[in-house]
């Protein structure tokens, strides 16, 4: 082969090759570009050097007057970025606005507004798209370091969300602590509570850290010495007992709300009596809130022939000497215009009474009249009483009540005015059997004024 026709090959080849190259190199650059968008939050520490937070959780929500929805939590990296894609799967690049939250915190510090309170766990700073673009950097605030709370046995304390509690256990046990409110949950040791109550086993001398995620009261009790069902207190007869109750703030199935009650363990107060004689017994109760509505119940615990239930919390047919356990509940007692936390004082007292001391239901039972004002106990709808006086043979008599028109009776008739007439007999003998016929449980003490008319 000649020298020329080398060289002419030589440089078709070398030709060639610049095509191809460029043709490479022009099918590269065409490549598709990476058109997704991100919204970029940064989370850094309060300090003078920005120091970022890397592995907490950030995830953004869409908003829209409120949380529309919400994307995937991302990872902070080591620059404490995380970056969350708007454009795919779903396209959110039109949003205007962005919640952003952020979990996963290091220890003392939180994710807190302008006057340093904390975010709940939906709440967060809300960028506006349109000022401030698709980034963000989130300072989180130090952690206030208020000591905590020293609980003490059988005494509610106020505990804040910033500093909690502790505990020392003076001896092993088990131990019963009562948060009086919480909005989420509450932490025991290491346990998350969700309850109003929980019981911690505890050596002697043993600590433990209680935090809290609202301002509480906190009362903690040695379980051993609780009136419950099972070990309830032991009264003596005809001595007073008392006892106090923190209220709580808990959810009630029933009602479907959240009410106020008693915080007691299993939700009502035991008492233990043996009785003396056979009989009636009367358990009688002061309060320290003046519209108590406690229940009382009274149940034997060693037969099966169950007391019978009179008026004014007294109890017939008790058997002697034997054993009987006294419930007192307020599960009706609205105590609305209280306080979760707030403590209410009892005094109880069960005492074996006559027949004649029931009161309450009035039946059977003689109130003897006299000219003029006299008071009347609270009658039953369905127990009168029967009334006496001794005046002159075939006298007529008025009697007025401070009952309303319709709420009263005399010898089963309704009377619909507050004053009717009685005759005496011949013996100058005034009986009338004297009833309640209003709709509440019963009539509440009044006031009978009798009055001769001729």
């Amino acid at each position: 082969m000649s020298k020329l026709l080398k060289s002419i090959l030589v440089a078709s080849l070398v030709a060639c090759m610049t095509v191809c190259l460029g043709l490479f190199a022009a099918a590269c650059n065409n490549t598709p570009e990476d058109t997704d968008k991100y919204f970029t939050v940064t989370v850094v520490l309060p300090d003078g050097n920005k120091t970022p937070v890397k592995d907490a959780e950030v995830a953004i929500c869409t908003m829209n007057g409120s949380i529309l929805t919400c994307l995937d939590g991302v990872k902070t990296d080591e620059n404490g970025v995380a970056k969350s894609n708007i454009t795919s799967p779903v396209d959110y690049s039109d949003t205007t606005k962005f919640l952003v939250k952020i979990h996963d915190l290091p220890d003392g510090y939180i994710y807190a507004d302008e006057d340093g309170n904390a975010y709940g766990s939906d709440e967060g700073v809300i960028v506006d798209t349109a000022v401030s673009g698709f980034s963000v950097t989130i300072t989180l605030t130090e952690k206030p370091t208020t000591p905590p709370a020293t609980l003490s046995l059988d005494t509610p304390v106020a505990v804040a969300t910033a500093g909690g509690a502790q505990f020392t256990a003076s001896k092993a046990g088990t131990y019963l602590f009562t948060v009086s409110n919480f909005e989420e949950s509450w932490t025991l040791g290491e346990n998350t509570q969700s309850e109003n109550l929980a019981e911690l086993e505890m050596t002697a001398n043993q600590v433990v850290e209680i935090s809290v995620d609202a301002d509480c009261k906190i009362m903690v009790n040695d379980l051993a010495t609780l009136n419950t069902m099972d070990a309830p207190d032991t009264a003596t007869l005809s001595t007073p007992v008392n006892f106090s109750v923190m209220l709580i703030s808990t959810f009630s199935r029933t009602q479907r709300d959240y009410v106020t009650t008693w915080g007691l363990y299993d939700g009502s107060y035991h008492l233990n009596f043996t009785s003396n004689e056979a009989g009636n017994y009367k358990v009688s109760f002061t309060s320290s809130f003046a519209n108590d509505d406690v229940a009382v119940n009274v149940t034997p615990l060693n037969s099966y022939t169950y007391p019978s239930t009179l008026d004014n919390n007294v109890f017939g047919d008790i058997v002697a000497n034997e054993d009987y356990q006294v419930e007192l509940s307020a599960s009706d007692t609205d105590y609305s215009s209280l306080t979760p936390g707030d403590v209410i004082n009892y005094t109880v007292t069960i005492e074996h009474i006559e027949d004649g001391d029931i009161g309450g239901d009035t039946e059977g039972v003689n109130i003897a009249l006299t000219l003029g004002n006299n008071n009347v106990p609270a009658l039953m709808f369905d127990s009168p009483a029967t009334c006496t006086f001794n005046g002159t043979a075939n006298a007529t008599y008025t009697v007025t009540v401070t009952l309303n028109a319709g709420d009263w009776s005399v010898n089963k008739n309704t009377i619909m005015t507050q004053s009717t007439t009685v005759t005496a007999d011949e013996n100058g003998l005034v009986s009338f059997e004297l009833g309640y016929t209003g709709w509440d449980e019963d009539s509440g003490a009044f006031t009978l004024t009798l009055t001769a008319t001729n």
